[in-house]
């Protein structure tokens, strides 16, 4: 069982009023803009943090300053209110982190993209990270192994199982999935989702890759593995899948280019 640290507040006037953060493993969540507060991850270590991203006017607005031009512009177009806040609140977290990865502002991480549209941080920083969200919580991975990918998703309720596994999953996966029975199959389902869609933006492809040309396990009780590649078993072989702890009613998955990778989990309650 994991130690829980009490709750670390940091104030300031670049910060917001109650800021919090929660540790769940080692470490703390520590103010950016000292040198001296970089995060230090050794070169196995992916660190993850769990954001919630429903919060109030106040701090989305504050949340909303330290974004860049490009993503504020990116905001605009999203129709939905809810949807462009927590695009918001996820992507000011974001770079919190970075910042204090980097020892710079927020508005100063120099952000980029790959010719897939992948977000990272130039080649020469020699860190990687991945972010993903659904409904009202995010999921961010950081890392020195190389490139990563994470993912979290609601379990939905009376979500069509089977026909949409048909469509995109391996024929195995189908096989493993229709072995459960009817009450197992729809966290079974997001279980294999929540892999493959880590697997896809890991290698940087996201669903320009067919994801019916790679297996993982989904099965209770199976470890998080990629079992294929395009029939060739050790084409997984050199990945490591995790399966994430996530809030209730949630799935969670991180891939990472070693097997063999520490994790320590970070939550972000109220801020």
């Amino acid at each position: 069982m994991r130690d829980r640290v009490e709750p670390t507040t940091v104030s300031g006037p670049e910060h917001p009023p109650s800021a919090k953060s929660h540790v769940l493993t080692v470490g703390h969540f520590l103010p950016y803009g000292d040198p001296a507060t970089k995060i230090d991850s050794g070169i196995g270590e992916v660190r993850l943090w769990r954001v919630p991203l429903d919060r109030s006017e106040a701090e989305i607005a504050w949340c909303r300053a330290l974004l860049s031009s490009e993503e504020r512009a990116r905001c605009e177009r999203i129709r939905h209110k809810q949807s462009a806040q927590r695009f918001v609140v996820g992507r000011s977290f974001l770079r919190q982190i970075l910042a204090e990865t980097l020892g710079c502002r927020p508005q100063d991480v120099p952000i980029e993209y790959d010719g897939a549209g992948k977000p990272q941080l130039p080649s020469g920083s020699g860190w990687h990270f991945n972010l993903s969200h659904s409904e009202e919580w995010a999921l961010i991975g950081l890392t020195q192994l190389g490139p990563i990918g994470v993912d979290i998703e609601k379990v939905r309720d009376g979500f069509a199982v089977e026909p949409i596994a048909q469509r995109f999953f391996s024929p195995p996966e189908v096989a493993d999935l229709l072995t459960l029975p009817a009450e197992q199959r729809l966290l079974a389902f997001f279980r294999c989702w929540t892999r493959k869609e880590a697997f896809i933006k890991a290698i940087g492809l996201g669903l320009a890759y067919p994801l019916d040309e790679f297996d993982v396990t989904l099965l209770p009780g199976d470890p998080p593995a990629i079992r294929s590649v395009k029939g060739d078993p050790a084409a997984g072989a050199g990945w490591g899948m995790y399966e994430v702890p996530s809030p209730p009613g949630f799935v969670g998955a991180l891939v990472t280019p070693t097997p063999h990778a520490r994790l320590v989990v970070f939550d972000h309650e109220d801020i």
